[in-house]
């Protein structure tokens, strides 16, 4: 059987609310389809994010911890939602500064990235791994809840 692989890119979003003192955490990530020749798609495709979903839990990690860290990610979160949902299909630098003005706009937030991943499973079965992989975490994500 010869397995066809699909090109994307990801993003891990990271949060560093004190630079000297912590190191932060990734909490979420993002998958997008690069454009493919053989398909004639030409443009970036939106294939999902993936956040914790427990932000008491993730806020253990951290000395300096309190609401307006949970605040701001919360919000981070549902922009960078309803950014990816408005956004099924964008070309690459679109949706590029679409991340850099939101994590610019959230101070200590962080979206490393865009990293190359070739695959040949489901996207839902790439973001489940990149989220478990690069998260860390042992639950499974809350993915794209309306």
């Amino acid at each position: 059987m010869n397995l066809v692989s699909t090109r994307y890119e990801y993003f891990v979003f990271r949060y560093v609310p004190n630079i000297v003192g912590d190191d932060g955490r990734n909490f979420g990530v993002l998958l997008t389809e690069l454009p493919d020749d053989r398909t004639g798609t030409d443009l970036e495709r939106y294939v999902g994010v993936a956040f914790i979903s427990d932000l008491t839990s993730f806020g253990r990690f951290f000395r300096s911890w309190d609401d307006s860290d949970r605040e701001l990610l919360l919000v981070f979160i549902q922009e960078m939602k309803a950014k990816v949902k408005s956004r099924v299909d964008s070309d690459e630098k679109g949706l590029s500064r679409a991340l850099e003005l939101l994590c610019e706009a959230n101070s200590g937030i962080v979206a490393e990235g865009p990293m190359p991943l070739d695959a040949t499973t489901s996207p839902d079965s790439e973001l489940e791994l990149l989220f478990l992989r690069e998260v860390e975490r042992g639950e499974l994500p809350e993915t794209n809840p309306d």
